[in-house]
């Protein structure tokens, strides 16, 4: 919020507030000391910032500093919604008993919402993210054919299919499901 002409060859500390004025000064003497770029955020006000201090050296030692910042206030506001949205979205999983997941088809790979572990009774530490493997190891022997049948379906239809099978937990008890 200054003009150019006026910071312009003048210490640019004296328009910062003095802590963020100290902590600028340490950042650019250990980037002189370590001739290594240093990038960090902070926050003034309400308004958040990404910043950068690149050391230009002679070959032996630092001879300036290329120093600037960018205002990532908006990305930080869309952060917060996001985990905003993925915290109602955990709570309204949690509450209806629903799980979700998502398949990568290329590498047989699932990532699964807390609620998924939850319903197949799997602890997220022993998770085996291949698809295959769940359906080997967690689906009932009689529903396996089923659920692969119906995984062709949707990749050839592009279009979901609703199927109920069961998963069998380690405890050997049996669990319907509605997909």
């Amino acid at each position: 919020g200054i003009k150019r002409e006026k910071i312009i060859e003048t210490n640019v500390f004296n328009y910062l507030p003095a802590d963020v004025a100290e902590d600028r000064k340490k950042k650019v003497v250990e980037a002189v000391a370590t001739g290594l770029p240093i990038v960090f955020e902070d926050k003034r006000g309400d308004r958040w910032f990404l910043n950068y201090i690149n050391p230009v050296s002679d070959g032996d030692k630092v001879t300036s500093l290329a120093v600037y910042g960018n205002d990532i206030s908006s990305q930080k506001i869309q952060q917060e919604v996001l985990k905003t949205s993925e915290s109602n979205m955990t709570m309204a999983q949690q509450v209806a008993n629903v799980g979700s997941w998502l398949w990568d088809i290329k590498d047989d790979r699932l990532e699964w919402s807390d609620q998924m572990y939850r319903i197949f009774g799997i602890e997220k530490a022993n998770f085996n993210s291949s698809l295959s493997e769940v359906i080997a190891s967690a689906i009932h022997p009689e529903d396996r054919a089923k659920i692969e049948e119906s995984n062709r379906k949707v990749i050839q239809n592009k279009q979901p299919e609703p199927l109920e099978y069961r998963i069998v937990l380690a405890d050997g008890s049996v669990r319907y499901v509605y997909a």
